[in-house]
């Protein structure tokens, strides 16, 4: 049985390879850091992200992939 640390851990990773596939730049890291800064209403500055990270973490708790 998947801990909720290692379902985090897989959609953390999906959502990463998801990102460079569809990036793929050395300096990839830093837009998506910057993206991922949380706003006040807890979401984060660019809300694609969020979209992104929620299908990883489907993903990673239906060990699809």
């Amino acid at each position: 049985m998947k801990t909720d640390a290692n379902t985090a851990f897989k959609a953390m990773t999906l959502f990463l390879e998801d990102y460079w596939n569809r990036v793929g730049r050395p300096d990839a890291l830093g837009d998506l850091l910057s993206g991922l800064q949380l706003l006040q209403d807890g979401m984060p500055m660019d809300p694609a992200h969020w979209e992104d990270w929620m299908r990883a973490l489907k993903a990673a708790k239906s060990g699809v992939r």
